[in-house]
């Protein structure tokens, strides 16, 4: 009986030794759990904010187009103007050259 006791203490022991490495095993495994949770939030986040710089930068690229859209429309309303007005005041642009105006 004593010897019984013995092979049971000992089994007992065993037990408690290997529930002992399995949770180190689990807490070692949680915390590179945590440690991969955090990374992924990390990455997360910059993907978020290389995202965001994308849109913004899409976003001053298509008010770019417009400001050279718009500015290419005035500098052809001027031109138009221009050659409205040389036609009216008969002025060529040989004269304009050589700063010679000549008005009819």
């Amino acid at each position: 009986m004593n010897k019984d006791l013995e092979d049971l203490e000992k089994q007992y022991n065993l037990s408690r030794a290997e529930t002992d490495s399995l949770k180190s095993q689990i807490n070692t495994i949680t915390k590179q759990y945590q440690q991969l949770l955090n990374e992924n939030q990390d990455v997360k986040n910059e993907l978020f904010e290389s995202k965001q710089r994308v849109i913004e930068a899409q976003h001053n690229e298509m008010d770019l187009k417009f400001n050279v859209e718009k500015y290419s429309r005035e500098i052809s309303q001027l031109q138009n103007r221009l050659r409205k007005m040389e036609q009216n005041y008969e002025v060529t642009c040989e004269d304009y050259v050589s700063g010679i105006y000549c008005f009819a």
